[in-house]
């Protein structure tokens, strides 16, 4: 069992001595942020700003995700980005990982900051934007991988846990304005007002796999079949995505 509080401070320690004052922000999101880590499924997000991100700073990153996953068990996902990217660069041309960190930053965890200024997000670029970069990735993997990698139980089973925890996310964002925190019981309720039976439907089994951990004991012609189904959704939603965020 992850003890939470433990692994914020020494995440915090860890990155802070490590690159000292190359950190302007440092902030811990995902299922660990909002304190409610499944076991197998989540690891650790997090959005890691650095005055500059050079050769020396990406060594030294690699090695506090390796000291984490040593103490802790934990895989450890750092999304790498300068000050400069987020003080100058347009939000909706920012990478739709960054602007989720970002998006939902009140919500998520802050480590460290100091010395920067952040942008606020719009709603409506940020909704296009976060959908449209990751079906553009889904689409790159599937045309990269179809041969090779989609007969690997293993690379299914990281495909088929992404797209869950996409869905999820692109619905977070979705209901940002009906929802009080992100859990997946609670996009679910609020997902029930306002999307087809169909839909919900499936994000209640999404979330079943989840707390199960059902993916681990998947066959792989069961793991196709999720992954094709998952795309279906995925994209349903960033249809429905654009067409909220045009009407807006």
């Amino acid at each position: 069992m992850v003890n939470f509080k433990k692994f914020l401070e020494t995440a915090s320690l860890v990155y802070n001595k490590a690159l000292k004052n190359n950190i302007c922000l440092l902030i811990v999101g995902g299922s660990i942020g909002r304190g409610n880590y499944i076991e197998g499924w989540s690891d650790a997000d997090l959005l890691l700003v650095l005055e500059k991100p050079n050769s020396k700073a990406l060594q030294l990153v690699r090695k506090c995700e390796e000291y984490i996953k040593r103490r802790f068990n934990i895989d450890t996902d750092t999304m790498i980005t300068s000050k400069f990217t987020i003080e100058h660069i347009s939000p909706e041309k920012l990478h739709g990982k960054i602007k989720n960190f970002l998006f939902f930053m009140l919500k998520e965890k802050i480590l460290i900051r100091r010395n920067i200024k952040i942008s606020k997000i719009n709603r409506q670029e940020f909704g296009y934007g976060f959908w449209a970069t990751y079906a553009e990735q889904e689409k790159n993997f599937l045309r990269r991988n179809a041969e090779i990698d989609m007969r690997n139980k293993s690379t299914l089973q990281t495909l088929a846990r992404k797209n869950i925890k996409i869905i999820f996310l692109i619905l977070k964002q979705y209901l940002a304005n009906s929802i009080s925190s992100s859990t997946y019981e609670e996009v679910i309720s609020s997902g029930k007002k306002i999307l087809p039976i169909s839909i919900t439907n499936h994000l209640e089994k999404y979330r079943d796999i989840r707390l199960n951990n059902q993916l681990s004991i998947m066959s792989v012609k069961q793991l196709r079949n999720l992954i094709s189904e998952s795309i279906e959704i995925f994209y349903n939603l960033g249809k429905l995505v654009i067409k909220h965020t045009n009407s807006l």
